[in-house]
């Protein structure tokens, strides 16, 4: 068997074990619908999308900087690894102030009651350093042990939503800080050889690099776990309660779920593309983008389809006044996934702007096409999912643009170097 056939087949394997995190996703909503109802899949997703975002925050794009510090500087990935511990413990009460400033502003709506909030904080400590852990793992070479790392937190957080709606179902809080202890405590396994490595003399930590490279990670990933969340405000201001976030989150699950292969194909697009060195990689995805928007336009048409079928069958009773929501919202997805392929090549070619640009133009678009189309006498929940699906249609278009031009800029370079 020569080299490549091997390659293809460790691709396959780590693709096939990704692959599980996506449907564990998958049986977790549809376990809150099918047992919880709308109600309560709505308090769930904002529950969730409030811990992601502490995630967010408390990782602040440093996963994406190991990975560039470890491969390009030469860094000690063991260090790097026991420094996560103390800064993701040190990370809770951050979180907790966070949450408790962001309440007294009336820009969330969860559970106020202190213990909740600690174990929501201590939630996001534990998913951070998990997070932190897998910029670590990414650069270890072994991409099956990556795969089982990355899967960790959504196997986990089925199997505890599942223990909970057996035991009776009490409170969100438990179940996700069992979750992300029991994630925690797998990545502690695996991660092991690389924590246990004797102690070496090697150069400082390189401080700079590590904030500069994870700035516009951590601005990129803020505006994307933000998105829901302003969502749900905008659904939440007119009037609307967790039944109608559930409605709308059954669009908002299908659009990300049916995205979870870009999301784990590019980091390790990332860790790749920054550990070579390939001059053509930007014109190469340019000439490919015109025959992805050509299918891209027929595959959205056929997904829309889909999901205004299938919605009411997958998710239950109840479920109805979701299949128009997430049918638009599909509209938009292939554009959406060739966008954030693109993204890793951009950030990795050190054009990481454009994303953030990308991201600031989903966020303030989604705020302003959906009170515009409220304004119009469109419904609240129509009106959001038009403005998901435009405001999507805009990032992406955004950083195809800018792909466009840079390979343009870069073209007469290239023709004086022959």
């Amino acid at each position: 068997m020569n080299a490549v056939s091997v390659w293809r087949r460790v691709r396959a394997s780590n693709m096939a074990v990704q692959a599980i995190g996506p449907v564990c996703g998958f049986l977790t909503v549809l376990a809150i619908a099918r047992l919880g109802g709308a109600s309560a899949q709505g308090e769930f997703a904002q529950v969730k999308a409030w811990v992601e975002l502490l995630v967010v925050v408390g990782c602040f794009g440093f996963p994406q900087s190991f990975v560039y510090v470890i491969n390009r500087l030469g860094a000690s990935a063991r260090s790097l690894a026991w420094l996560s511990m103390g800064y993701s413990l040190a990370f809770v009460p951050v979180a907790v102030a966070i949450t408790l400033l962001v309440l007294a502003l009336g820009l969330v709506q969860l559970d106020a009651r202190m213990p909740v909030l600690v174990l929501l904080s201590l939630t996001a400590g534990l998913f951070v350093l998990h997070g932190l852990w897998r910029g670590v793992f990414l650069t270890t070479g072994r991409e099956m042990g990556f795969a089982v790392f990355s899967i960790l937190p959504p196997v986990t957080l089925l199997a505890c939503v599942g223990a909970a709606f057996l035991a009776g179902h009490r409170g969100w809080g438990e179940v996700f800080v069992l979750s992300a202890a029991l994630s925690a405590l797998g990545a502690l396994t695996l991660l092991w050889p690389v924590l246990s490595r004797p102690r070496v003399p090697t150069a400082p930590l390189p401080w700079n690099a590590l904030v500069a490279n994870g700035t516009h990670s951590f601005v990129q990933a803020l505006l994307l776990v933000a998105q829901p969340l302003l969502a749900y405000a905008l659904i939440r201001g007119q009037g609307g309660d967790e039944a109608h976030i559930g409605w709308f989150n059954a669009g908002v699950f299908l659009v990300q779920g049916l995205s979870v292969p870009i999301s784990m194909v590019s980091p390790l697009l990332f860790a790749h593309w920054t550990s070579t060195d390939d001059a053509s990689r930007m014109a190469r995805l340019n000439a490919a983008t015109p025959r992805w928007l050509g299918g891209g336009m027929l595959l959205g048409l056929l997904l829309a389809a889909l999901a205004w079928v299938g919605v009411p069958l997958l998710f239950g009773a109840g479920y109805e006044a979701a299949s128009p929501l997430a049918a638009v919202m599909m509209l938009s997805l292939p554009l959406t996934c060739h966008g954030r392929l693109i993204a890793p090549a951009l950030h990795a070619h050190d054009h990481p702007m454009a994303n953030s640009v990308a991201g600031v133009l989903r966020l303030v678009s989604l705020w302003g096409l959906s009170q515009g189309l409220i304004a119009c006498g469109v419904g609240p929940l129509p009106a959001v999912s038009l403005g998901w699906a435009l405001s999507e249609t805009l990032g992406s278009g955004w950083v195809l643009l800018r792909l466009h031009q840079l390979v343009q800029q870069q073209a007469p370079a290239a023709e004086a170097a022959r």
